[in-house]
């Protein structure tokens, strides 16, 4: 009887242990009971960012408004013209890079600036400073510049409707490489400057370009 309770107590261990292994036995090396194995989940966060657009205003001063509104009609329309450091006394300046027509006889200016005075001393002063710092003599009886046939001056302008106005000076010269014809308008209060690289024979065609198209227009 003791030998058969005994083969009776051992076949209960038997199966107990075997239960456990089935259960536990996975677990027991680490390895985890597939049949309750948890895939990881990934979970992707997406930051937005919200981008505002920025919007440059750029604002001119009524000054320069004023000094566009008063350029000759060649400059005035469709022109890429912008404020450009003011000199010589003026309230503002501005820069032209191209005229808004064409001559096929005289090449056009590279460049053009404009100055706006606050009255006609200011305008006056500035006219005779350049002309006093470059040792330009005055001779209104040789007229405007004629820089192949006459040494270089200054002299009053004739408008097509009126007589010379009070200092309404034009003059020319070849300066840093440049062929320059400056003019003084009392109307507007402005100076004007043409610019183009090269010499006296381009300077000539430059006054001849000023003549055609800026003081026949005035």
């Amino acid at each position: 009887m003791a030998l058969v309770a005994g083969a009776i107590a051992a076949v209960a261990l038997l199966t107990v242990a075997t239960v456990l292994y089935a259960t536990n036995g996975y677990t027991s090396f680490g390895l985890g009971d597939p049949s309750t194995s948890t895939t990881p989940s990934t979970t992707t966060s997406t930051t937005g960012t919200t981008l505002t657009p920025t919007t440059t205003t750029t604002s001119r001063s009524p000054q320069v408004d004023a000094l566009l509104a008063a350029l000759p009609a060649v400059y005035r329309t469709t022109t890429p013209c912008a404020p450009a450091t003011a000199d010589g006394g003026a309230l503002v300046a501005v820069r032209c890079t191209a005229t808004n027509s064409f001559d096929s006889r005289f090449p056009p200016p590279a460049e053009a600036e404009f100055r706006l005075f606050a009255d006609r001393a200011a305008q006056d002063a500035a006219f005779l400073q350049l002309v006093t710092n470059r040792g330009i003599p005055r001779m209104d009886e040789r007229g405007g510049c004629r820089p192949k046939s006459d040494p270089i001056h200054y002299a009053l302008y004739y408008r097509p409707d009126s007589q010379p106005l009070p200092g309404e000076f034009t003059t020319c010269f070849v300066a840093d490489g440049n062929a320059q014809v400056w003019w003084v308008d009392s109307r507007t209060l402005t100076i004007g400057t043409l610019k183009r690289p090269g010499d006296v024979d381009t300077l000539d065609k430059l006054d001849l370009w000023w003549n055609e198209r800026i003081l026949s227009a005035f």
